[in-house]
């Protein structure tokens, strides 16, 4: 059985409770969430060998309550020791046949923190300004906001064994340049006036340079923004 894990990381823990009476032996969990936070809590409740690790994106939104604009989304998996194991040859032959674009990362722990940096970006400063991607990117003075933001991300990236160099910079950039006018998802939940996932990006994000002692201030600066906006 394969269960595709993909609720909201503030929902995590209650859905693990969920699952537990419906995964078995041979049950694989393949997340799909956001953030950083989320493989550690299913490995500690399912185990290794039951857990698959990977992101996924996707320009969606829910426009009424059963209808969901959408385009052409990705799939990212891997194993954390870099090979190609069975359950992951089996998986990305599952979603091809399904037509879902899936690519088997060699290096899943580098490929979901550059995943995580675009959201640490992208998805906080979409919230905290209510602006679309495209916005952002065309506006000089954001864009130099972001790179400070990028900034503050490499140096907690470097505690986690982690290299967002200039490659990767200029691909978290690049990618935000071809996204258009998307609304991120903590952007549509800010609009909606629902619980927004801001703790997965930077409150994880502050955690662990709160351990290693990395100052942070911009991105410290942007949590508590978005949790007293939250608040009103």
């Amino acid at each position: 059985d394969l269960i595709l894990l993909t609720v909201k990381s503030f929902d995590t823990e209650s859905a693990i409770e969920q699952l537990k009476p419906v995964v078995f032996r041979k049950t694989q969990i393949l997340s799909l969430q956001n953030g950083i936070e989320n493989y550690p809590k299913l490995v500690n409740a399912f185990g290794e060998k039951r857990v698959v690790r990977g992101f996924c994106g996707m320009n969606a939104e829910v426009l009424q309550p059963g209808v969901i604009q959408g385009g052409q989304g990705y799939i990212f998996i891997g194993e954390n020791i870099g090979e190609i194991s069975a359950r992951i040859q089996w998986l990305k032959s599952l979603f091809e046949t399904s037509n879902i674009q899936c690519t088997v990362s060699q290096d899943i722990h580098q490929d979901v923190w550059r995943k995580f940096a675009w959201n640490c970006i992208f998805n906080i400063v979409s919230a905290t300004t209510q602006l679309t991607v495209d916005k952002i990117v065309d506006d000089p003075e954001k864009i130099q906001f972001c790179k400070d933001i990028f900034k503050e991300i490499s140096q907690v990236a470097k505690s986690q064994d982690v290299v967002l160099g200039a490659d990767k910079e200029k691909l978290i950039f690049d990618i935000a340049g071809d996204s258009g006018d998307i609304k991120p998802s903590t952007l549509q939940d800010r609009l909606k006036g629902k619980r927004m996932e801001y703790d997965a990006f930077t409150g994880a994000l502050i955690r662990l340079a709160d351990k290693h002692k990395i100052h942070i201030p911009i991105n410290r600066a942007l949590y508590n923004q978005l949790e007293q906006l939250e608040k009103l």
